[in-house]
């Protein structure tokens, strides 16, 4: 789903944010939720990964499934003053939507990554 070249610059600015923040972001890509719904499926990826520090509870988890076209932002608690819900419907519907629709996976998700990086960058 992802090219190359997207996967090196999606892989670039999650390790800047990194090291920036101290966030952790996982990309997931999946062909199929097989019937779970994205809210679970992303949870329980979250958990058993352990995305970000577990005190900080400052992980966020990027879910795609390509057969349901479905795509879920899971944002730890510890980010949510900063990247609430809305904030994540917001960058899912104009940045990753439009992307996806074009089959531009990696462009989507970069360009998502770039607005999530100012979000925390901005963060008092």
């Amino acid at each position: 789903m992802i090219d190359a070249t997207s996967k090196t610059n999606i892989e670039q600015i999650i390790s800047e944010i990194n090291q920036k923040t101290t966030a952790e972001i996982a990309i997931v890509t999946v062909e199929t939720l097989d019937g779970v719904p994205k809210e679970e499926y992303a949870i329980d990826i979250a958990q058993k990964w352990g995305i970000g520090k577990k005190q900080n509870d400052n992980g966020i988890l990027i879910l795609i499934s390509k057969q349901e076209r479905e795509y879920r932002i899971e944002i730890g608690r510890g980010l949510e003053g900063l990247i609430n819900d809305a904030k994540a419907g917001r960058i899912g519907r104009q940045i990753m939507v439009p992307n996806f629709q074009r089959n531009q996976y990696g462009k989507g998700i970069y360009e998502a990554l770039v607005e999530i990086n100012g979000l925390l960058e901005n963060q008092p």
